[in-house]
Order: structure tokens, then C-alpha cells, then sequence
């Protein structure tokens, strides 16, 4: 896992709070997730990234975490395609549609996001189509 750190925007509505997420964009890294970790504050996530959009690759297991997750599933251009509650325990949870960027964060944003809005990813070299 990286050190690096995005901030996100949602080009629909205000956040009610900054959101800060830790990018995971290896196998181990997002195998990981929040797994051995504490339920994450309502400022802090997850942010998984894959090269290609899937609903199989960017799907997410809650399997070890004892917490729920808002989970916000996003296309290559940042736009959120799906967005659910995971449950703890939970097996399986898949996008309705592929997705290359996954959020997890705290169940008090999921409110923030619907399907549709367009999303800004902030603090990156590497995020592409930032302004498209």
C-alpha cells in the first residue's frame, strides 16, 4: 500500500466533511482493506484502484471486518456507478456496474453519494480524466 493520500470532491454536493483516503492499489493492499483495523472515522477511508473496470475485480467481501462500510463504486472517469451498505461479515458485495475505483469509508457519508455524481479526486500524479 501506498502512503499517498487523496481528498475528495463531489462535483454534485457539498460533503458535509472533508473525506481523505489512503489508496490502496496493489493485490495486498486492497486484500488488506480494513481488515485488523478499526471502524474508520467519518474524515478517512479507503480508496482501491484497478486498471480496468469490472464488477468481478472491484467487487469487495467484508469477511474479518466487524463494522458496516459505505461502499461508493466508481467508473474510470470518477463517476459513481453504484454505492451500497456492506455489512460486517458480509460475502460478497459487486457493483451493478464495472467500476475501476472503489471507496470505503465511514456509513455516515454513504448519504453524500448517489448514483450519477461526478467526483473529484484530489492529490494524485497518476489520477486521469480529473477534469473530464
Amino acid at each position: 500500500m501506498t502512503n499517498q493520500y487523496i481528498d475528495v470532491r463531489n462535483n454534485q454536493r457539498s460533503l458535509l466533511k472533508p473525506l481523505q483516503l489512503k489508496v490502496c492499489d496493489t493485490f495486498i493492499s486492497r486484500l488488506q482493506g480494513f481488515l485488523f483495523s478499526k471502524a474508520p472515522q467519518s474524515e478517512e477511508g479507503l480508496l482501491f484502484c484497478y486498471k480496468q473496470p469490472s464488477r468481478i475485480n472491484s467487487g469487495i467481501h467484508m469477511l474479518g471486518i466487524p463494522f458496516p462500510l459505505a461502499i461508493i463504486w466508481l467508473d474510470e472517469k470518477y463517476m459513481v456507478v453504484d454505492r451500497c451498505t456492506a455489512k460486517p461479515w458480509g460475502l460478497a458485495y459487486l457493483p451493478k456496474s464495472p467500476a475501476c475505483y472503489v471507496i470505503e469509508c465511514s456509513i455516515a457519508r454513504l448519504i453524500e453519494f448517489e448514483t450519477g455524481d461526478q467526483l473529484l479526486l484530489l492529490g494524485r500524479d497518476w489520477v486521469k480524466n480529473e477534469k473530464n
